[in-house]
């Protein structure tokens, strides 16, 4: 049958707790602090390594990525806790360990906060109730940092899609022109549109090809004349 994304439990073993992953993070800045081990290249490796076991069929993000450090004792961990996660909340953590990899300035010059899933599925509730439409508004997230509502967003997009018996293909034709985002970090650019890729990674097996989301590398706040009335929902 087709391929579906992964759900939690489908990698084994119980869920990792709140605080097995902070601990996780502080492991993972420990690594930050030698020489060439950069915020990137430390989440880039975990990312690589967590799809190439749990979404093979993917194309690899264009994030830099070690060799060396895909066999580190504090990646393989953390890696293991992302697969035992629910997508959107795995999604979360590696945002967040992104940001706590970063240096406190940068991290306070771009205001890096990453909205916890439930509280986004909230805001999506409110935002059905309000009457937008998942399987038919086009829709904007200015600040889209780790996708914490473009990946929520995706998956409610799909799940509409699904009972109106579109077909796969027709999915990833809809979720490339209705689904967008802009941030200024290139490496959070990067997650989020393989976040987004993964989202529809049912899909992309059948359908043989990985959509290109419309995730650009921008300051929204100087380009929002080109994005006037582009969109039903930002």
């Amino acid at each position: 049958g087709p391929a579906s994304a992964p759900t939690l439990g489908s990698e084994g073993g119980r869920a990792p707790g709140r605080l097995a992953l902070i601990r996780s993070i502080r492991s993972l800045q420990k690594l930050g602090k030698t020489k060439g081990r950069t915020p990137t290249a430390i989440i880039g490796t975990i990312l690589r390594k967590w799809s190439q076991d749990s979404y093979p069929k993917l194309p690899a993000a264009r994030l830099r990525w070690s060799k060396a450090l895909s066999v580190d004792p504090a990646v393989i961990t953390f890696e293991s806790y992302l697969k035992r996660l629910p997508l959107q909340e795995a999604a979360y953590w590696l945002s967040t360990a992104y940001t706590a990899l970063s240096p406190a300035e940068y991290r306070k010059h771009l205001a890096m906060y990453f909205t916890p899933p439930p509280i986004a599925n909230r805001l999506l509730d409110d935002l059905a109730d309000e009457g937008a439409l998942f399987d038919r508004h086009s829709f904007l997230d200015p600040a889209c940092g780790g996708a914490a509502f473009l990946a929520l967003l995706a998956d409610r997009m799909r799940s509409a899609l699904l009972k109106r018996n579109e077909t796969p293909a027709a999915i990833l034709r809809h979720a490339e022109t209705h689904l967008s985002g802009i941030d200024v970090d290139e490496t959070l650019c990067a997650l989020a549109r393989h976040f987004l890729r993964m989202v529809f990674y049912a899909e992309i097996c059948v359908a043989g090809r990985a959509p290109r989301f419309d995730v650009e590398n921008a300051d929204s706040l100087l380009k929002y004349r080109r994005l006037e009335h582009r969109y039903d929902v930002v």
